[in-house]
């Protein structure tokens, strides 16, 4: 496909050098580019690390090129400071299968009370108790097996998410099947998961047994919503994933 439109992410006053070098060669090459959210953009370039991509994956349902800007992590992203410029031409200049390939990623969807989440979760959507020196009790549904847990939080992460906050948790990077994904607790006391990590190619349902807690996609602020007791976080494989540019 050819890209028409682009909209490049920043940080704010950050990598301005590398965000102008692109512009340029957009301008030099009549493609369009914008900063702001509009109609027609049919690829995203952020510049950053994992969280820039993750912060802006969820506004648009277009591939995404990401780009190290030399001092962050970057799991996600194809390019760094020294090939950036070499990889943005050949992804607007070149062709899919050929240039360029295309990986598309499971992402993870939640319901909290049957009302969808308006945001997917690359790494893991974390239900946790509302402050981190409080325990979470929650009950925990995983294919029709329930459980009751005590710990500080539970996620449930894909494949990629496994190496981070996940991989943080304990578990050990991972190769999942077509349309599974694994859930685990941090700091597990007692329950089904005290034993290790499970995995589930249906759904899980969280309800916690707090006053207080809250739900998070992929840690992001902008989507992190206050729950409590009784609330029902149903939590399962998007249908669109994420869409990146690799090369």
């Amino acid at each position: 496909m050819r890209f028409t439109k682009v909209f490049i992410a920043t940080k704010p006053d950050m990598y301005d050098d590398i965000r102008k070098n692109i512009e340029k060669f957009l301008d030099d090459n009549k493609v369009g580019h914008t900063d702001k959210k509009e109609e027609h953009i049919n690829l995203v370039i952020t510049i950053g690390g994992d969280g820039t991509l993750l912060h802006y994956q969820n506004d648009f349902h277009c591939p995404i090129l990401g780009i190290n800007g030399g001092d962050s992590v970057g799991h996600y992203l194809a390019a760094g400071p020294g090939d950036y410029m070499e990889k943005v031409k050949k992804t607007i200049l070149g062709f899919e299968g050929k240039d360029y390939s295309i990986r598309k990623l499971m992402r993870l969807a939640a319901e909290i009370n049957k009302e969808p989440v308006n945001a997917a979760a690359v790494n893991e959507v974390i239900v946790s108790a509302l402050y981190t020196r409080k325990m979470l009790h929650s009950e925990l549904t995983i294919d029709n097996k329930t459980s009751l847990e005590m710990n500080t939080a539970i996620l449930a992460y894909t494949s990629q998410g496994s190496t981070a906050f996940a991989g943080s948790a304990g578990v050990r990077p991972a190769d999942f099947l077509e349309g599974r994904f694994g859930v685990c607790a941090v700091a597990p006391y007692k329950g089904s998961l005290k034993k290790g990590p499970a995995l589930s190619a249906a759904h899980v349902t969280v309800i916690p047994l707090n006053d207080e807690a809250e739900l998070s996609i992929d840690g992001q602020d902008q989507y992190t919503f206050k729950i409590g007791e009784g609330d029902i976080v149903t939590i399962k494989k998007a249908e669109v994933p994420l869409r990146l540019i690799w090369l």
